[in-house]
């Protein structure tokens, strides 16, 4: 109920992303409230001092191949035939992708991997917000798994999807001159990786979906990869989330100064 509920908010644009912003719609026009990006709010809770990375030539980044392999899977998710939306909500239409290009590559990693998992996705995109924390991120993608014995129930599989990264990215991406490891007491012992950060991201949108009454049974991030086939990590079974406490005490603690920020908010729009 709560994950068919999630998914008509959603296909309905009742909850949807505009721009950085995520936006939920009231009904009965009573106006619409307006979300937090995760991703920046946890980049200021853990990992600001950050070092930037070198931009690239233009049409060569891994964030555009990223965002074009991401607008393939929300087509092949969310678009029926003859009803396609993408030109309206990107401004051009998903083409078919060059023969032997990293965007192809990507693709069919990413139909490997479904396949050797036994998976059968049906969502992609979907936002998910919090009330409480006042936060929203779109996750990547969402499936089924066959279910492994006669008799047990299919899984439901979170999927955060990667590319351009190298395998068990660890070195630290602080500034020099700081830290190499996470802010914040609960991650003092983690090192600002990408990795670190991927998983990071994980989990929160694991708690998000929990806090929305959708659990997943698994949550994975897939690195599809230009120079070998795709690498899976699994959330609380690689990394720093072996231990239940340490994500639990993470999350608390993210929890607990998003909550200050609307404090603060809050206080300083009364004051005005």
């Amino acid at each position: 109920m709560a994950l068919s509920q999630l998914l008509s908010d959603n296909r309905s644009g009742a909850l949807r992303q505009q721009g950085r912003a995520y936006r939920l719609s009231l009904p009965g026009d009573r106006g619409e409230i307006t979300y937090s990006p995760l991703l920046w709010n946890l980049k200021r809770c853990f990992y600001s001092h950050t070092a930037r990375r070198r931009r690239r030539k233009k049409g060569n980044s891994s964030r555009q191949l990223g965002s074009r392999f991401h607008r393939h899977v929300r087509h092949f998710n969310e678009c029926s035939r003859g009803h396609c939306d993408c030109k309206a909500r990107f401004g051009t239409g998903i083409g078919r992708p060059r023969s032997g290009s990293p965007l192809q590559q990507a693709l069919l990693q990413r139909e490997a991997f479904l396949l050797d998992y036994e998976l059968t996705p049906f969502a992609s995109e979907i936002v998910v917000s919090s009330d409480r924390l006042n936060l929203a991120t779109a996750v990547d993608e969402l499936a089924w798994q066959k279910p492994s014995s006669q008799g047990s129930k299919k899984r439901l599989v979170l999927i955060s999807w990667k590319t351009g990264y190298s395998v068990g990215a660890r070195r630290s991406r602080s500034k020099k001159g700081s830290s190499s490891k996470m802010m914040g007491s609960s991650l003092s012992h983690v090192v600002n990786s990408e990795e670190g950060q991927h998983q990071l991201q994980l989990l929160a949108e694991d708690r998000l979906l929990r806090e929305n009454g959708v659990t997943p049974d698994l949550a994975v991030i897939v690195y599809v990869l230009r120079e070998r086939d795709y690498y899976v990590e699994r959330l609380r079974e690689d990394g720093f989330w072996a231990s239940e406490d340490t994500a639990s005490a993470c999350w608390q603690e993210f929890s607990d100064f998003c909550c200050q920020h609307i404090k603060r908010r809050h206080k300083k729009n009364r004051v005005k």
